[in-house]
């Protein structure tokens, strides 16, 4: 089918060239990933919480202990993020430590591969980290996922062996991923016991010690980084926490709101994972799967960047499968293969096609990279420049802030906390801070994130102003996902300054005032919850996938227009507030100001787009004092 272009070169001479091509592009990726962040802190959601993850090193609460996220506390001092202080071993661990993550993948292909002159089709993943792109943002995540891949590859093809030393390190791997993001300590841990368990069954003495060192190993490093960052050993509601906060974001973040098209593209680009069933044994089908239901979940609960790592990871797969049919002697010729290699060949490169076009979606060109070359304008050495861009990024976050409430807060020097997800502001103002529960109104996801959010606030009372700024979410209704946080506010908070979209909340009392809620059979209630059964297939799918859609329609009574707003499971488990009826800042700052213009229940309903999953559907009326 192709001429062999190749056949008056030695293969020996093809493979050291094969090597040095590698090695070069190791060095070239490296490079151009090893800078200092220089984002704008500020902009959306995200700035906030990767700022506020690294500040935690000069604030007494501790993320893990105080504060739960779908992060841990290794991801301040790992998390390569905005510069927070002129400490040099602390603003390159973030680098060294991805360093070390891309010098795992390329020693994986190594160990796999030898660096032979087809092994250079493997590259093509890789072009995305040479790319300036929001992928940037995701960077830690897809080499996890490529990690485990070619870990199961290297196992399964007894290119590394399961032996005690191997053992100890990916323990060692596995309670560090934890402590640094939940959901990939998750992944690795599992896939690495289930590799393990699978790859020594014939021996069952040597299983069962290496099987007991892997454990034991990883309980101790778990528990001694936990310490050693937190000061504490309360692990286990560490773990217990942001489990729930890991499993809910599934519910939390899932948006469907995707084009045919790009719905077609990703049914399409899914059957990428089939080709692993082709190459790897039987044995290692098991953590396989499970590595493909992990990228899955991860890439296709949103429709945005996070499918990302899942798109590279199924190109690896892809990229994989050609090279193992990729004959040594005869580099391009597929002619005397049989029909069906020829027709997964033919269907693995029109898959690449269709994965560049996806990835196209996000400016990412695999054939055309944008070099990202932010290591020649600000190189992990020059810490003092990378903190001066972040205190100039915290002057311009404090200059937002109306001066008016700038001032209230600077006089009466109170601690602030700020609703929903402008975390850094009392940083950027220099004041006492006091953190959500979840770091962010946005991420409150635990079922008894109201009592844990009041609780905190009911310590600080009345030494404590709440500066709340007109953000949302993913449409959803303002302070829907605490609503009896929401009312202990209004109970023990009035208004001290509104201005240009942020609104400051004094103490009402002196003594905080506890809020009850009491079932009503009257028109005199402020809260309704929702019980409901769901159906088998909805469980199956929910936990598989994502559940389906909820939303809450109501009536703008100024304009006559319906409004729509997201709405979750959980949520409506929780309740909704209806007096009053919280689209946004807007409607808060109203209520708190007249006390008596507020909506009822009855100017909105619950819509469900797939009604027949749900039955005995029961309202709640709850009347909170």
């Amino acid at each position: 089918m192709f001429s062999n272009i190749f056949s008056k070169y030695k293969f020996a001479s093809l493979d050291q060239i094969g090597r040095i091509m590698m090695f070069l592009f190791f060095l070239i990726v490296l490079i151009l990933n090893l800078d200092l962040n220089n984002q704008n802190l500020f902009v959306g959601v995200d700035g906030n919480w990767q700022y506020s993850l690294k500040y935690f090193l000069f604030q007494d609460q501790k993320l893990g202990v105080d504060v739960f996220f779908t992060y841990g506390p290794l991801a301040t001092y790992l998390y390569p993020g905005p510069i927070v202080t002129t400490s040099f071993f602390l603003s390159i661990l973030p680098e060294i430590f991805v360093s070390l993550l891309f010098a795992f993948v390329f020693f994986l292909l190594y160990k796999i591969t030898k660096f032979c002159f087809r092994s250079i089709i493997l590259l093509l993943p890789f072009v995305v980290f040479l790319s300036k792109s929001d992928f940037n943002f995701f960077v830690i995540d897809t080499l996890v996922y490529l990690i485990l891949f070619l870990l199961i590859v290297a196992i399964d093809k007894k290119n590394v062996e399961i032996n005690y030393i191997s053992v100890f390190f990916y323990s060692l791997f596995s309670a560090i991923l934890l402590l640094f993001k939940f959901n990939l300590g998750i992944a690795f841990f599992t896939l690495g016991s289930l590799l393990i368990f699978l790859n020594l069954l014939e021996s069952k003495k040597k299983l069962l010690l290496l099987f007991l060192e892997y454990l034991f190993s990883f309980c101790i490093f778990l528990l001694g980084f936990f310490y050693l960052t937190t000061g504490s050993f309360d692990i286990l509601n560490f773990i217990f926490k942001s489990f729930s906060v890991s499993s809910l974001y599934k519910e939390y973040m899932s948006l469907n709101d995707q084009t045919l098209f790009e719905y077609v593209l990703n049914f399409i680009l899914v059957l990428g994972f089939l080709f692993g069933f082709i190459f790897l044994r039987k044995i290692n089908y098991a953590p396989y799967l499970l590595l493909c239901y992990f990228a899955f979940l991860y890439g296709w609960i949103r429709n945005d960047q996070h499918i990302l790592p899942t798109l590279i990871l199924i190109l690896l797969i892809i990229c994989y499968f050609i090279y193992t049919n990729l004959e040594k002697s005869k580099l391009f010729i597929i002619k005397n293969r049989t029909i069906k290699i020829n027709v997964c060949l033919i269907l693995a490169l029109g898959l690449i096609i269709v994965l560049q076009m996806r990835l196209l979606f996000f400016s990412i060109n695999l054939f055309r990279p944008d070099l990202n070359l932010n290591f020649f304008s600000l190189p992990f050495w020059k810490i003092q420049s990378g903190l001066e861009n972040t205190q100039k990024n915290l002057q311009s976050q404090s200059e937002q802030i109306p001066r008016s409430i700038r001032k209230i807060i600077k006089k009466n020097k109170k601690c602030l906390m700020v609703l929903p997800n402008k975390s850094i502001i009392p940083v950027a103002l220099n004041t006492c801070q006091i953190h959500l529960i979840n770091l962010q109104l946005y991420s409150s996801y635990l079922a008894d994130s109201d009592m844990l959010n009041r609780d905190v606030l009911k310590e600080k009372y009345p030494h404590v102003r709440i500066l709340l700024h007109d953000e949302v979410i993913d449409y959803r209704l303002f302070f829907s996902e605490t609503p009896m946080f929401a009312e202990s506010i209004i109970k023990n908070f009035e208004i001290d300054k509104f201005d240009d979209g942020y609104l400051l909340l004094k103490p009402k009392y002196k003594k905080w005032h506890d809020i009850s809620c009491n079932i009503s059979n009257s028109s005199q209630y402020n809260l309704v919850r929702y019980k409901f059964d769901r159906s088998f297939l909805d469980n199956i799918r929910t936990f598989f996938y994502k559940g389906s859609e909820i939303y809450i329609e109501s009536i703008d009574k100024n304009t006559n227009s319906h409004l729509v707003n997201r709405t979750y499971y959980s949520q409506l488990e929780k309740g909704i507030i209806v007096k009053p009826f919280l689209r946004d800042l807007s409607d808060f700052y109203q209520y708190l100001k007249t006390k008596n213009k507020s909506k009822s229940s009855e100017d909105f309903k619950i819509i469900y787009k797939d009604r027949g999953l749900l039955s005995n559907i029961k309202k709640e009326f709850l009347d909170c004092k």
